[in-house]
């Protein structure tokens, strides 16, 4: 059902069936579809996180055919896949033929959701064929769903060798690692399955997502360029090669790529509002960005994620060590959307600023729990280095290195980490992990230039150094 690539072959046809509900709604003249086709017009909405379009054809849909179990599921695994946990409860209430495997699958993923787990394994051992096909697959997306990986390895695993280079199966092994961050892997999956469909968009996208994330931006912008041929309609391939553009320091492509999607009407002209403000956070002009920022809250667009301004506006102000104001905005980001992860490292910044210890840990460990990723602990160790906090920072940097030992500049932080807490032998242990590894004369003159820092100026310091580390690796200091 949702969440997956199982209809990503179809992508023209999708497209040709939504061009034709929306011709409808526009001259007000009733369609008739099958409740499959309403289902592939919803996927194609949601697929590109245009949750309001997807509900509103199903509630269409549900007009002409009110007892279709399918629409239930489907109208189900929207409301699930924004964590609408109410609404699907309700959906879900609607589906009167309890005995069909994929409702019971659907009610285990929402009896997870509401943190009912026995509840919903008695659910999946109510399963009459839980080798089937399909209902592994089911299954998979249902453990990726609920953040169980190792649950859904072992659907995967159970699928049939024979099978396993067929589409839903290519896509699901696909999409299972990239949930899991093993990217290298998800890389392979989704070239397979663009050789059986070198059109689909979907597999395009899903293969520049990969790119972007391990910081291949120009094999992330070509991705996204095939998948532009096959539908220049979809937000998502604009998204990242505009940030893709960013991240490569071109600005003015970057431009270029989200005028077009607004010209094309995938975007809103807000979003050029949005961009505007991202280039003042990036070039630190914090007031600026605050003031664009409220604008686009104050323009009321109904197709705008709010958490993302309000989470914005709440780093401005971190940067401005306006405290309070920044929590005010935590907040609010909070009561958008409360599992946006940036938010919580943000509300810890600012609690552990104002001395809030214990309330700084609580936002953190919310953090953790909804991306126990290396960058996750990676973020909180710089944030702890800012703020002089020298053991906590070395904790979190450990955290990131035990899941990625290679981690950015992990090696690095740590090494310096441990010379201002004078451990020196950990400090050669570290030191002889990194790129560039520095000499007993380079290590005591960085130790006398950090030695009188005062704590404020530590966290300034460590970027300069590391920052220059393997820039001037023969020459005699690294800074």
């Amino acid at each position: 059902m949702g969440y997956n690539n199982l209809l990503s072959g179809r992508d023209k046809e999708m497209y040709e069936l939504a061009q034709q509900y929306e011709a409808h709604l526009s001259d007000g003249t009733p369609l008739y579809l099958e409740a499959e086709d309403f289902i592939d017009i919803a996927h194609w909405y949601s697929h590109d996180y245009r949750f309001i379009n997807a509900h509103e054809v199903m509630e269409y849909a549900l007009k002409l055919h009110p007892e279709d179990t399918y629409l239930h599921l489907e109208q189900t695994y929207l409301y699930l896949e924004e964590g609408r946990i109410e609404e699907a409860q309700k959906s879900m209430e609607q589906i009167k033929d309890n005995t069909l495997d994929e409702v019971k699958i659907l009610k285990a993923n929402l009896l997870f959701a509401q943190e009912k787990e026995d509840e919903a394994n008695q659910m999946l051992d109510s399963i009459a064929d839980k080798e089937e096909v399909s209902n592994l697959i089911d299954m998979a997306y249902m453990y990726m769903q609920v953040n169980k990986a190792a649950k859904a390895k072992e659907c995967i695993d159970k699928l049939p060798e024979k099978e396993k280079d067929d589409i839903s199966c290519l896509a699901v092994q696909a999409d299972f690692y990239y949930a899991t961050k093993e990217l290298e892997k998800a890389i392979v999956f989704f070239n397979k399955l663009i050789d059986t469909d070198p059109y689909s968009t979907c597999y395009w996208i899903g293969l520049a997502r990969c790119y972007f994330e391990l910081g291949e931006y120009n094999k992330a912008i070509d991705a996204c360029e095939y998948a532009l041929v096959s539908n220049d309609t979809l937000l998502e391939p604009y998204n990242i090669r505009g940030n893709s553009f960013m991240r490569l320091g071109n600005i003015e492509k970057a431009r270029e790529n989200f005028e077009q999607a607004i010209e094309r009407k995938v975007l809103s002209p807000l979003f050029m509002e949005n961009m505007k403000a991202m280039n003042n956070i990036l070039e630190g002009k914090w007031e600026e960005a605050l003031k664009t920022l409220n604008f686009i809250i104050e323009s009321n667009d109904p197709n705008f994620r709010l958490e993302g301004a309000y989470a914005n506006m709440a780093f401005c102000c971190m940067n401005l060590k306006r405290w309070e104001e920044a929590l005010e905005y935590c907040q609010k980001a909070h009561e958008e959307d409360e599992e946006e992860v940036a938010v919580y490292l943000i509300e810890g910044r600012a609690h552990l600023e104002k001395g809030e210890i214990k309330e700084a840990r609580t936002a953190w460990e919310k953090a953790v729990e909804l991306a126990p990723y290396e960058d996750t602990w990676y973020e909180i160790g710089n944030h702890c280095m800012e703020c002089g906090q020298l053991e906590n920072s070395k904790v979190a940097f450990l955290k990131a290195k035990e899941i990625e030992p290679e981690y950015l500049d992990v090696n690095e932080k740590l090494a310096l980490l441990c010379m201002m807490t004078k451990d020196m032998e950990k400090f050669w242990q570290y030191n002889a992990l990194c790129r560039f590894p520095l000499t007993e004369q380079q290590a005591q003159e960085v130790m006398d230039a950090l030695k009188n820092l005062p704590t404020e100026n530590i966290s300034l310091s460590f970027t300069h150094i590391i920052k220059n580390w393997g820039d001037n690796a023969d020459n005699d200091l690294p800074y």
